[in-house]
């Protein structure tokens, strides 16, 4: 605990910030805490389903889900003409405005 009061913790990036702990309400004081566990162990499962994840020798991407992709010739292609097909609801949008 520090002069001012408060509480110091390690974050994830190993830096030391201040946990601010209200002595004078020791209900808000605990829930904060609670609060903060519950933040650490969130963050330490996501960590540990990350770190399985990246040990396993399952990819990420299976081109065989996205036959849309190869159908387009290649991902840039694919993105390009997902824009144009935007581009043309947009103007077809802003036409129909324009007769209303």
């Amino acid at each position: 605990m520090t002069t001012d009061g408060t509480v110091l913790t390690v974050s994830d990036t190993l830096e030391v910030h201040p946990f601010p702990l209200d002595v004078g309400n020791v209900g808000s004081a605990d829930n904060s805490i609670r609060s903060r566990l519950a933040d650490t162990v969130r963050q330490d499962e996501k960590r540990r389903r990350l770190a399985e994840f990246l040990g396993s020798d399952t990819p990420a991407w299976n081109p065989d889900d996205h036959p849309e992709i190869e159908e387009a010739g290649d991902a840039a292609e694919w993105v390009r003409q997902l824009r144009r097909e935007a581009e043309q609801r947009f103007q077809r949008q802003l036409t129909n405005k324009d007769q209303e």
